[in-house]
């Protein structure tokens, strides 16, 4: 190419060499150029060679758009062949019939047609080499975008208003919005395909957690990285609560009194189910010892109670470790007490994570399925409930859910043969530990493993006696023990108490020697009267005197008006069937030493793998 046929390079024009700005002062020779810096110093470049090396920016002299040739060029190579081109155009005849016939071989050099090599001609004469440039930056394609910022921007906050929500709009709704606010600002509306396929770009996991939030994206879109594994039975058992989907009736007026709770327990290494309450006051630690002491002991009364063989519930023991959510029943000094007295550990699943739970979330998944097919289920949701009328269908008292609930974990989910388990059942799994030479850890002392599962207060003697909970007790013991107290100096004691039966506590003997009964001032009854029940006669007693007060006729009071709105109120009915099982079962006493203590078994024998230093 001949120096004066380089139609980009003109006197005037403004360029940058590695971010210096030069102006072209001579360009007759572009192998030696004259350019001149903004102080006016002047130099002489190989323009031609450093364009061809991508390190020259152009500009129009008339004004100040930029175009980079290295940016617009994929690579040195891509500079050679428009140079090339450019060439070409230069060595064009000058007649009609001659450069016609020099255009169609030009064409057929580059595979292209005619039309194709006339755009690229103008394109060349209209802006010079740059114009032969492929402008790759400024097309569309898969993942690139031709509408300017503004209208991104636009586009984007319109999605994020309407359909990245709580309370999201379809999506033809969504661009039917867009598209309006445009039109209220006088702009040209972007097209609906490209409105509805910016939505479609969206991820799953974006749109997810925009419209049901992260919980249930987590719950939808989360991968396990791991399986939770122990490696024998009771190294780490799961417990967890959950209302079961049944309306029950009382058991005296047949009148649907609500849904009770379910608190299981169990095995991660079995996945047997060591232990369940089922009662229809809410979740506390009094349903987590429940299910706890039924999980450590002999199933011998259970399998009584609800005539079952004896054999088909052989699990039992102090567990290593207890997993759990994050329940204040959970994580309170109760159950500090319980793990530091009978050596367990406790664990807890990260907030917001049941898949840490998935065990006992099975566990009490497989005793729903069974509920929604007993009548006055409520089913999951409204949606499978349908207009199946739970109250007016329901048929089934506590009693007989539990006898239900318990006849069908130990006949069927405890002998139900599992894949992972290797086909084995949960219980030919426990029998195999023991048949390998495992055994059960159980309490050396029940009076202390009784204890660990009761409520204490740590409280000082008044001459009135101790109070608990706003409740006075008295008792010959606790004047014994204030007579040896020093003047200078109250002692604190500690008393155990029983929410299911507030008619005694326990005190305790501060130089280790037993315990001491204490009775509730001013309370006499025939059977156990519980926490809950004392403060709801507490509410609704009209005489209630602040010093001494008269809980028995507060109690008389609060049983008749519960009588009476019993026939109106499902709360009310709920309370007093909940009375009323306590008396029936009469917990306090199922808290005495179990037979199975005294039989041939010995419970005092610790394995080797849960011994430790203060063994």
């Amino acid at each position: 190419m001949t120096h004066n046929k380089t139609p980009w390079l003109k006197m005037g024009m403004s360029l940058w060499i590695h971010d210096a700005k030069f102006k072209v002062i001579d360009c007759r020779n572009p192998r030696n150029c004259v350019l001149e810096t903004e102080k006016g110093t002047r130099s002489s470049l190989d323009v031609v060679g450093l364009f061809l090396s991508g390190h020259v920016k152009l500009t129009n002299a008339n004004n100040d758009d930029t175009s980079s040739i290295a940016t617009l060029s994929t690579s040195v190579e891509e500079l050679k062949r428009v140079n090339a081109i450019a060439k070409d155009f230069d060595n064009l005849p000058k007649g009609h019939g001659k450069l016609r016939a020099k255009m169609e071989k030009l064409a057929t050099k580059y595979g292209i047609s005619i039309s194709t090599l006339a755009r690229w001609k103008r394109n060349y004469l209209a802006k010079g080499v740059s114009g032969l440039c492929h402008k790759y930056h400024q097309k569309g394609g898969r993942g690139k975008k031709r509408l300017s910022p503004e209208v991104e921007a636009m586009i984007k906050s319109g999605i994020e208003t309407h359909f990245l929500c709580r309370t999201p709009k379809s999506m033809d709704e969504t661009i039917r919005l867009i598209r309006s606010q445009f039109a209220a600002q006088d702009l040209v509306p972007p097209s609906v395909w490209v409105i509805r396929n910016r939505i479609k770009s969206l991820s799953e996991n974006s749109v997810l957690r925009a419209q049901k939030g992260s919980s249930y994206t987590k719950d939808q879109l989360h991968v396990s990285q791991g399986e939770h594994i122990a490696i024998r039975p009771l190294q780490e058992v799961q417990i967890d609560h959950s209302p079961l989907d049944i309306q029950i009736l009382s058991t005296d007026g047949r009148q649907v009194v609500g849904r009770p709770q379910v608190t299981l327990v169990q095995d991660i290494h079995t996945r047997v189910i060591l232990g369940l309450y089922i009662g229809l006051e809410h979740p506390s630690f009094l349903s987590v010892s429940k299910a706890l002491r039924e999980s450590i002991f002999p199933k011998d009364d259970v399998l009584s109670t609800y005539q079952i063989h004896a054999d088909k519930w052989p699990a039992y023991g102090l567990m290593e470790m207890i997993h759990s959510d994050n329940a204040v029943e959970f994580d309170g000094s109760q159950m500090d007490h319980f793990c530091l007295v009978n050596r367990v550990e406790k664990q807890f699943r990260p907030i917001g994570s049941k898949e840490f739970g998935g065990h006992i979330e099975s566990g009490i998944k497989l005793i729903m399925k069974y509920v929604h097919t007993l009548p006055g289920t409520t089913f999951s949701n409204s949606k499978e409930r349908g207009d199946y009328n739970s109250e007016g269908k329901a048929q089934i008292d506590l009693n007989e859910l539990r006898k239900l609930i318990y006849r069908r974990v130990i006949n069927i989910e405890n002998h139900r043969e599992r894949d992972e388990l290797g086909g084995l059942s949960p219980i030919k799994m426990w029998q195999q530990a023991i048949d390998d030479g495992w055994s059960p850890r159980m309490p050396a002392d029940y009076d202390q493993f009784r204890y660990s599962l009761l409520p204490y207060k740590e409280r000082q003697i008044t001459r009135h006696g101790i109070s608990i909970l706003g409740l006075k007790y008295s008792g010959p013991c606790l004047r014994h023990w204030r007579a040896q107290e020093k003047p200078s100096k109250k002692e604190t004691y500690r008393i155990y108490y029983d929410p299911v039966d507030m008619r005694w506590a326990d005190f305790v003997h501060p130089d280790g020697s037993g315990t001491s009964k204490v009775s509730l001032i001013s309370l006499v009854s025939e059977h156990p009267i519980s926490l809950e029940e004392i403060k709801a006669a507490k509410q609704k007693s009209v005489r209630y005197p602040a010093a001494t007060p008269d809980l028995h006729l507060a109690h008389q009071q609060e049983k008749e008006i519960l009588e009476e709105a019993s026939k109106k109120n499902k709360k009310a009915r709920k309370s007093r069937e909940t009375r009323a099982d306590n008396k029936n079962r009469n917990v306090s006493n199922s808290l005495s030493e179990p037979e199975a203590l005294n039989s041939s078994i010995d419970y005092t024998r610790v394995p080797d793998y849960a011994k430790t230093d203060n063994t």
